[in-house]
């Protein structure tokens, strides 16, 4: 990791007007706004201040309502609830989850937080031995708890998830759906069991039609959703895995899903948040498509759809790969930007999409991009990606001795080899700009450039680093060097095409012919 990873920059006031040369409006303004977003530290602030797309058609309300279901409530987490079993405090969980449960019912202060934990944190696959004890002991300390007959029956469903994995039934092992199945058989007595101690416990009947659309029980997932549907009908986690039941690989199709989506369209009102589950038609198809190769224009154009819908996270994730797909050029890179951005708005978006981000930000925004970037190595410090772009970031911002650092550990991994000689080179060839600094950055950038034409002969950026070290070391230029030069120099490459005109505006200023300082 950086050793400054920790202290991501503050973005330094500008004047937005100046920013993003060359991306048309609304794209333009948008990523203004967001940027002023961007130095709100307080997350449900900064989420609230973050501006919507340019081209959406959310209902009033939506954004905000998906901003507190993220960050309004403080949520228990693994940590927390462990510590609470292991000091045998039963009293103290069944008052945090009753209240938790009580906000789902609470009209105008709604929030799903209970979903969150029975249906998504005591499910993941990456915590589920520490689920499996930890749900073990709270039921062993408290038998006659629903919520701890709802956490073991959670492992079971995340369990029966992890055994069978995500590739279609057809592509599963055998062995692996009948373990499945053997956990979603024992899942299913502790939802009930939950459900007949406290009855309102939604949480258990949207865990019970997962548990029924992942091992083909039909009866169980209508059930559970008709039970739900009379707690709640505008319940956004029923949406969601009602939804999710109804996609055509799990059975439905696409025709019953839009059927759904009417349905929920009359609870909008009500709960702004699931718009985004009346996208989720569009978002399926688009996801089918974004897997083709090469990425049809359609995958973009059906994604774009649904998140003028909705702000569904994976929705905008999918729009923003599809537009690095498919768009070029600054209107492309200002709407790939704006969609990851506004992932990044409602929740912490992982190496990968950090990494994209950090990109298209390099060249205008370095104290940006590199918030990105050290966001991406505290999830993998040892990418070699993110090393290159946080070195051309501290690069651009002139934090010399950083990027030289950086440079230095990308250039380790083969495929950013040569970028990072390049950089390295040029950065100890051009960092001071005094006269007197010109003779010791030629010596500290030679032996990069020499690694670079030991390494790579045929890298054309090679003679103008050669010349400008000999330039700098001799504190002279001599023409006839600079049209040899020229002569061979590739306008296809910018950078290269860059340096051209430098040395052509050189030829045509006035000077002493032969040799000049």
């Amino acid at each position: 990791m950086c050793a400054d990873a920790a202290a991501s920059p503050a973005i330094p006031d500008k004047d937005d007007g100046a920013m993003f040369v060359g991306v048309p409006e609304p794209w333009r303004a948008y990523l203004g706004q967001v940027r002023a977003a961007e130095r709100i530290a307080d997350p449900l602030q900064r989420c609230l201040a973050f501006p919507d797309l340019p081209v959406n058609h959310w209902p009033e309300g939506h954004a905000a309502a998906h901003c507190r279901h993220h960050f309004l409530i403080e949520r228990p987490t693994l940590d927390d609830i462990e510590s609470m079993v292991q000091r045998g405090e039963m009293a103290k969980l069944e008052a945090l989850f009753d209240a938790s449960l009580d906000r789902h019912y609470a009209g105008e202060h709604f929030s799903d937080d209970i979903h969150d934990t029975f249906n998504y944190l005591l499910t993941a696959k990456s915590s589920s031995e520490r689920v499996d004890v930890l749900s073990e002991a709270w039921l062993q300390q408290a038998p006659e708890s629903a919520y701890a007959h709802l956490a073991r029956a959670a492992y079971f469903n995340g369990a029966a998830w992890k055994a069978r994995g995500g590739k279609y039934a057809s592509e599963t092992p055998r062995e692996n759906m009948r373990r499945m199945s053997a956990f979603a058989a024992q899942a299913i007595p502790h939802f009930e069991k939950a459900v007949a101690i406290k009855p309102r416990l939604i949480a258990a009947y949207t865990g019970m039609i997962d548990i029924g659309m992942i091992d083909s029980r039909p009866a169980l997932e209508a059930r559970a959703r008709r039970a739900a549907e009379a707690l709640d009908p505008a319940c956004p986690e029923l949406a969601n895995v009602t939804m999710r039941s109804l996609r055509p690989r799990w059975g439905g199709s696409y025709q019953d899903m839009l059927v759904h989506a009417g349905k929920l369209s009359e609870r909008v009102a009500q709960r702004p948040h699931l718009a985004i589950h009346l996208a989720q038609p569009l978002a399926d198809q688009g996801n089918l498509l974004l897997a083709e190769e090469p990425v049809p224009e359609a995958a973009l154009e059906v994604l774009e759809a649904a998140i003028a819908m909705g702000s569904d996270e994976d929705a905008l994730k999918n729009a923003g790969t599809a537009a690095r797909n498919v768009l070029s050029g600054p209107a492309g890179g200002a709407r790939q930007l704006a969609y990851f951005l506004q992932v990044s708005r409602f929740r912490k978006v992982d190496a990968w999409t950090a990494r994209v981000i950090s990109s298209l930000l390099l060249s205008t925004e370095p104290e940006w991009s590199l918030r990105y970037s050290l966001q991406s190595l505290a999830l993998e410090p040892d990418n070699a990606n993110a090393r290159f772009y946080a070195g051309a970031a501290y690069q651009n911002m002139t934090r010399y001795d950083d990027a030289a650092r950086e440079f230095e550990a990308s250039a380790k991994d083969q495929g950013l080899r040569q970028q990072s000689l390049r950089a390295l080179a040029e950065i100890h060839l051009f960092r001071d700009p005094g006269v007197r600094a010109r003779k010791a950055n030629a010596e500290r950038a030679k032996p990069y450039i020499d690694r670079i034409n030991a390494e790579y002969p045929d890298d054309g950026r090679v003679p103008v680093l050669l010349f400008y070290h000999d330039v700098m070391a001799e504190s002279m230029i001599d023409e006839a060097d600079v049209r040899a030069l020229l002569a061979k120099l590739d306008r296809t490459d910018p950078w290269q095409a860059q340096h051209a005109e430098r040395l052509d505006r050189m030829l045509k200023s006035p000077a002493v012919p032969g040799k000049r300082p």
